[in-house]
């Protein structure tokens, strides 16, 4: 298991003796030091080292356009934004307009231009973001149908914002206009739409195919399929940062 995976595992466990302490049902109480257990998860030498992602399952171009086709336009825009710039939940879900530039020049052509040698083409779009978890800023270049998609968004959350009347500078917002990205008070995001909307993609699909299968879209693909990316978005600026599809 990975280390992410470890740390979910002993939290979950934590608050199951919490409820259980607290139970009337059981006699179990936390022992006086429970408090003082190390539930740090470590990573051994050997894990750091591994080159176990080289084995990963990676989903195949065959597999993506059925992604593609039956999911439904927020779907798409989530799928792309993943396979696009590698964009998991935390970084879709914190998205906000500011960080789009579909209508509106680069601010940093000049800067590319001397110190990258990137030259920004007039059909170029970006999104301009600094990374929830890391902190890390990067700059992304986007494929037409990103474009599209986060078009459509932009509208969608404007339909949303009128209606219940409300101000929100997060692109993507439920029907109820709640951020699909929100944290509880132990700082856990507690939003379960990026989980549900995966699985409901993947459910669909394995009504007529079967055997697709039902992970999470975690599997990378090596280069965007044929059709994903046209000629000028499927440069990557020097300067951007590097991510992963998954």
């Amino acid at each position: 298991m990975t280390k992410k995976t470890c740390e979910n595992h002993v939290a979950e466990l934590m608050r199951f003796f919490k409820w259980l302490h607290k139970s009337k049902d059981f006699d179990w109480r936390k022992p006086e030091d429970f408090a003082d257990l190390d539930t740090k998860v470590k990573m051994i030498d050997g894990e750091r080292t591994r080159v176990g992602h080289l084995n990963v399952k990676v989903y195949t171009h065959e597999e993506l356009a059925l992604l593609y086709k039956y999911a439904t336009p927020l779907e798409r825009l989530l799928l792309l934004l993943g396979l696009n710039r590698g964009f998991k939940g935390a970084e879709q879900g914190t998205l906000q307009t500011e960080h789009l530039f579909l209508d509106r020049p680069h601010p940093h052509v000049q800067l590319l231009r001397q110190a990258a040698k990137f030259e920004c083409a007039s059909t170029d779009r970006f999104i301009l973001y600094t990374r929830h978890k890391s902190g890390v800023y990067g700059e992304f270049l986007l494929w037409e149908p990103t474009v599209a998609g986060l078009r459509w968004a932009l509208d969608r959350r404007n339909r949303i914002r009128a209606r219940l009347q409300i101000e929100s500078p997060q692109l993507l917002l439920t029907e109820k206009g709640d951020p699909f990205f929100r944290r509880t008070s132990s700082n856990k995001n507690q939003s379960q739409v990026f989980l549900n909307k995966w699985a409901g993609l993947v459910r669909r699909i394995r009504k007529d195919y079967p055997a697709f299968p039902a992970t999470a879209f975690r599997r990378c693909v090596t280069r965007p399929p044929t059709g994903f990316a046209t000629s000028p978005a499927a440069r990557s600026p020097p300067c951007s940062s590097a991510t992963a599809s998954r």
